[in-house]
């Protein structure tokens, strides 16, 4: 059984137009390789540490190599200027545990 991957980013937006041509292609980019949206936003409680700078977004993927080749891929490299135009952002890639429902 392969272990899931993540993608963390903490998105600080400080130009929404700027972010339109990521925000209306990002999907499809990451559903091209498996990864499926699992939180955007929400309604954070800090119960230790530091809060986020600013929105997270948690995505996941079926392995690690399918999340590295989101990534690196063309489609994706084409928005990230847009996000970045957009945000400030920080982003962690995270291998998780397959963990069965047993």
């Amino acid at each position: 059984m392969s272990q899931p991957a993540y993608f963390v980013f903490d998105a600080v937006i400080h130009d929404a137009t700027a972010m339109q041509p990521y925000m209306q292609n990002v999907a499809a980019s990451y559903h091209a390789f498996g990864g499926e949206l699992l939180a955007l936003g929400g309604d954070l409680q800090v119960v230790e540490g530091k809060a986020p700078a600013g929105q997270l977004v948690l995505l996941r993927f079926p392995d690690r190599a399918r999340a590295s080749a989101w990534y690196a891929s063309s489609d994706y490299q084409a928005l990230i200027p847009h996000r970045q135009a957009g945000a400030t952002c920080d982003a962690w890639l995270l291998s998780g545990t397959a963990i069965s429902a047993d």
